[in-house]
């Protein structure tokens, strides 16, 4: 296999032309092949050594994230279901890889268990408005939709958080094949059954 390499030498001038070589190839200019973390029922994490005798953690198969609720400032380990959206190529949504920026579908109900145990008697003040109402009842329909903030990659884990208010509501409704959930939610009650 040929071996990758980040090397500036090899890259040309702005005008066009090629630059002179001035050393020979050195093992610190070496690279890696990128890895594409995908969704899985099991977790494997490979250790790899990296320079300076550092070593990298990355993520070839997982099927849980930590995902942090940003309004109510708390945070689950839940469950991924599947991964919905990419924002650079439908291929990697549609090839189950998760990297950073995705939109990945997750389970509720650790989120629907903090919110009985702590919140019950303040939900009238939470979901004040009917952006938030829409997160209350993708509770009740038991999903949630998260965006993945970490490198999978490089940092070893899967970490985001939950899309609430505009940033839901604009995923949902322009996307063609979420506006029947979007439509179904909208008749639904609004309490924690």
């Amino acid at each position: 296999m040929k071996k990758l390499d980040r090397s500036s030498i090899k890259k040309k001038k702005v005008t066009g032309g090629r630059k002179s070589v001035y050393r020979k190839k050195k093992k610190f200019n070496t690279a890696r092949y990128s890895l594409e973390s995908r969704l899985s029922k099991e977790l494997i994490v490979k250790k790899s050594k990296v320079r300076g005798g550092n070593y990298k953690f990355r993520v070839f198969t997982s099927n849980s994230a930590v995902i942090n609720w940003k309004s109510l400032n708390v945070s689950c380990k839940v469950l991924i279901y599947s991964t919905l959206f990419h924002p650079s190529n439908d291929r990697m949504s549609k090839k189950k890889i998760l990297t950073k920026g995705s939109i990945i579908l997750i389970d509720s109900t650790p989120f629907k268990r903090l919110l009985i145990k702590n919140y019950e008697q303040k939900l009238s003040t939470i979901f004040d408005n009917s952006l938030k109402l829409l997160a209350l009842k993708l509770i009740n329909a038991g999903l949630f939709f998260a965006k993945v903030t970490s490198r999978p990659g490089q940092n070893g884990r899967i970490n985001g958080y939950v899309l609430e208010e505009k940033e839901l509501v604009d995923f949902i409704r322009f996307k063609p094949r979420f506006r029947k959930l979007y439509m179904k939610l909208n008749t639904q009650n609004k309490e924690i059954i």
